[in-house]
């Protein structure tokens, strides 16, 4: 077994490796949405501006012989920038060579929880990130989306709140993608995605001056998020994991929910699509719901040659990303 402190594979791993080439990752997540949001090169960058109309034109009733006077719509500019995540990958170079043919497959392997942690550290920064406390990551959804009160922000039409109380709440989201709704970016001149760079051979020095060489791999994802229009999401907020896990007839309450929100958010305009986002412990009571066939809008369906749970025709995807320690939304 691998020796416990140490920060690469022991010889003994590789040794292991070679009767099993499968690394099996414990802490990989499911967070399909970055599969599955669009993403756009920035017009200004690193952010991105764009336009969002907050005030329709007033039209004006005419009678014979009278004029009208001309109107227009309001809009407000807004600057969304993206963010800059990196991590390193280091193998010892000896450790490399000894793995032999395999070299290449075994450094992907042990690459493979660096590129994991950062997808995590992304989509949990698509739903949490929040400027105003961590300025170099990008602004998530739940900070647009954390009032009930319409005087306080718009967005509060699109958020419901399930009456959960404590700090064991979590959310169910309705987003709907597309270039004029909910999309994410990248800045101007770069590709969208991780980017892996092979840095070849480096000298690491410990604390005591001694040194060896590793082979480095430099990873780095640039994205941010823009919403165009806060109509085309909506978000479930205090739904109390303890109730959902206990509660009788709990699944028809996160239905009734999810029927309120469909009817508040809007579906994108043009190409865009609508999906649902929530965690393991939401999925499980929904799932348990098609079981005891609480709802008609809750259904199983053939996607592509998978299974995909469905409400309303909308797909229910597993985000993991979404903690069950969120706080009351108030």
């Amino acid at each position: 077994m691998a020796t416990v402190g140490t920060n690469f594979a022991t010889l003994i791993d590789i040794a292991m490796s070679k009767t099993d080439q499968m690394l099996v990752e414990i802490l990989n997540q499911k967070n399909p949405l970055l599969q599955v949001m669009p993403w756009i090169e920035c017009n200004d960058g690193a952010g991105h501006k764009t336009k969002i109309r907050v005030g329709l034109p007033t039209p004006t009733w005419r009678a014979l012989y009278q004029g009208v006077q001309p109107t227009k719509g309001v809009v407000a500019a807004v600057r969304d920038s993206a963010g800059n995540l990196e991590d390193f990958g280091e193998v010892d170079e000896l450790e490399y060579e000894l793995a032999g043919d395999d070299r290449d497959t075994w450094r992907m392997q042990e690459d493979a929880a660096h590129i994991e942690g950062m997808s995590q550290m992304m989509a949990s920064t698509f739903f949490y990130g929040n400027v105003t406390i961590t300025p170099e990551r990008f602004h998530g959804l739940a900070p647009r989306y954390n009032t009930l009160v319409a005087a306080t922000s718009q967005t509060a039409e699109n958020v419901i709140t399930a009456a959960g109380a404590g700090a064991d709440n979590t959310s169910i989201w309705l987003l709907g993608f597309g270039p004029s709704s909910l999309h994410g970016i990248y800045p101007k001149g770069t590709t969208a995605g991780l980017k892996p760079q092979d840095l070849g051979r480096q000298v690491r020095q410990e604390t005591d001056g001694s040194r060896y060489t590793v082979l480095m791999t430099k990873y780095a994802w640039q994205a941010g998020l823009t919403l165009r229009d806060w109509r085309a999401a909506g978000r479930i907020a205090n739904i109390d994991v303890s109730d959902v896990r206990t509660v009788v007839n709990n699944q028809k309450a996160l239905i009734t929910f999810m029927i309120q929100l469909s009817e508040r958010v809007e579906e994108p305009m043009g190409s865009g699509r609508q999906y649902w986002f929530a965690n393991k412990t939401i999925t499980s009571a929904l799932r348990q719901g098609i079981l005891e066939r609480v709802s008609n809008n809750l259904t199983y369906e053939n996607v592509e040659g998978k299974r995909i749970m469905m409400f309303d025709g909308i797909p229910i995807l597993r985000a993991d990303a979404l903690v069950n320690t969120e706080a009351v939304v108030v």
